[in-house]
């Protein structure tokens, strides 16, 4: 019974030295140093910021140097759920574009446009 008691003792020592043991103070976080390191997170974002716009901007005039043909989708049918229909009009050609959940079909209607009525309004 003696030695339990010794050992408990023992543990309510090292426990009390535990809790009363004295933190570093050698280098202490203080204000000065977390202001220092959010500026530093600030000037670091800042720069990524900055060559991701750079980055997105030399990206942007290389785009316009290509030539890309001019789609535009003058009307859209919904067949069923799982089924579309869309008539696109390119610069030379009409298309129709079929999609399904299965497979998707593009038939060329004309190769030349046809000229729009003159009492239909223009879509700008």
């Amino acid at each position: 019974m003696t030695a339990a008691v010794a050992t408990s003792l023992q543990e309510a020592a090292i426990q009390s030295q535990m809790s009363t043991l004295p933190l570093r103070q050698d280098d202490p976080v203080t204000l000065v140093l977390m202001i220092k390191v959010l500026l530093i997170t600030a000037i670091l974002l800042a720069i990524t910021y900055v060559c991701l716009r750079w980055y997105m901007r030399r990206q942007s005039q290389r785009q316009h140097t290509t030539d890309r043909p001019e789609l535009q989708c003058t009307s859209a049918l919904r067949l069923s759920s799982r089924t579309k229909i869309y008539l696109v009009r390119s610069s030379s050609s009409e298309l129709l574009i079929t999609e399904s959940s299965t497979e998707t079909s593009v038939t060329i209607l004309s190769g030349v446009l046809p000229a729009p009525l003159s009492g239909a309004p223009s879509q700008n």
